[in-house]
């Protein structure tokens, strides 16, 4: 493919974390790519070493609203550097609803500037208002991408498919999956601790309380053989929620482990490695990566119904759907009896996910959108 190396920035968040592995395939193309994170993140460490520099706009200070008059200072700034120089060939906002985000399409001078990646939490859970404000200035934006088809029609109904927008599917690769090696095809079940994955972060949305009260309805040859795993490593809101969670773990009587704080793809993939059963039932996702992990180890996944998960069933993945979070444990009970069955029907799990979301399967599709505006 014949690309141009070109300068670009990153605007972004907690996602920086994921578009860093981005970042760090443009630059082996020669590329530089300047991140420019809206917060001070814990994962700054983690990322610095895929891009060139990176700048929080939010600084840490004891008052909020110290942090964001500094923060909004340095948006000026940004803009200047984004709108009337030419330091940027493209800019890339990784976080499409944020609050500094629409300040940007606001203030930068009108003419097309910016690619504009959507996450499930810009199209599903931001307010309306923020998604009118950024078609109110779709003037600005030459590219749109999403990870799956059903969200990239619903943002084609909001922002317009005839304004001049190039739409694309382009999803990030996994670097964890680098670290992950299969499962054999055994029986997971006979005689063993059965471990259980609820969700993938710590926000509530992925509604660990109620997946554990749900949890309490398995027959108790089962549950005494449970351990219950939570990924703790990003998204915890203000107020105590972790401690929470423990405090009802201990107080249920659950055998547990939990993985607290930004870790490294090693660590990730450790984790996934001791799973056996990985639940997710979040009210809302896009293309989620950690149960594409699960799916790639071949652990047992039980999702919602109500996910948008057509990608997964066209390309032949097998997982258990439940329609109610109270069901849950029923679907515990015909996962383990039942587990040769499954079994038999992940043994190409992992190439699948390979063929979805390995970087060489996603690079080519970010670099195509990319070079439209070259």
């Amino acid at each position: 493919m014949d690309f141009k190396a070109q300068n670009f920035a990153f605007i972004g968040s907690i996602n920086l974390f994921f578009s860093s592995m981005l970042s760090a395939r443009l630059r082996a193309r020669g590329c530089r790519v300047h991140a420019f994170s809206l917060r001070q993140p814990q994962h700054l460490g983690l990322i610095q070493k895929n891009f060139d520099s990176v700048e929080a706009l939010i600084p840490p200070c004891g008052s909020r609203w110290v942090s964001y008059l500094v923060g909004l200072m340095r948006l000026v700034r940004l803009v200047y550097r984004v709108g009337l120089t030419r330091q940027f060939d493209i800019v890339h906002l990784h976080y499409a609803t944020n609050t500094l985000v629409l300040f940007l399409l606001l203030l930068t001078p009108r003419r097309k500037r910016f690619v504009l990646t959507f996450y499930g939490s810009d199209i599903y859970q931001s307010p309306a208002w923020r998604l009118n404000w950024v078609r109110l200035f779709r003037g600005k934006v030459w590219g749109i991408n999403c990870e799956n088809i059903q969200t990239l029609n619903k943002i084609k109904d909001h922002m317009g498919a005839d304004v001049g927008i190039d739409y694309q599917i382009c999803r990030f690769g996994n670097e964890n999956l680098d670290y992950m090696r299969p499962k054999a095809l055994n029986d997971f079940f006979q005689g063993k601790t059965i471990r259980i994955a609820i969700g993938s972060n710590a926000h509530p949305r992925q509604q660990h309380l109620k997946v554990l009260k749900a949890l309490g309805k398995l027959r108790p040859s089962i549950r005494e053989r449970v351990v219950v795993q939570m990924q703790l490593t990003y998204g915890a809101p203000s107020g105590g929620y972790v401690q929470s969670l423990q405090n009802e773990l201990a107080a249920q009587g659950w055998k547990s482990e939990q993985l607290v704080g930004l870790q490294s793809a090693e660590q990730i993939a450790e984790f996934r490695a001791r799973t056996d059963i990985f639940i997710n039932v979040q009210p809302t996702d896009q293309f989620s990566s950690s149960l594409q992990e699960n799916m790639y180890l071949r652990n047992f996944c039980i999702v919602g119904s109500w996910l948008p998960y057509k990608t997964f069933k066209d390309k032949g993945l097998c997982f258990f759907e439940v329609d109610r979070i109270s069901d849950l444990a029923e679907m515990v009970h015909r996962v383990v009896d039942q587990s040769d069955v499954a079994l038999s029907k992940m043994s190409a799990h992992p190439d699948l996910i390979h063929q979805l979301n390995s970087w060489s399967a996603c690079e080519g599709s970010w670099l195509q959108q990319y070079m439209k505006h070259s």
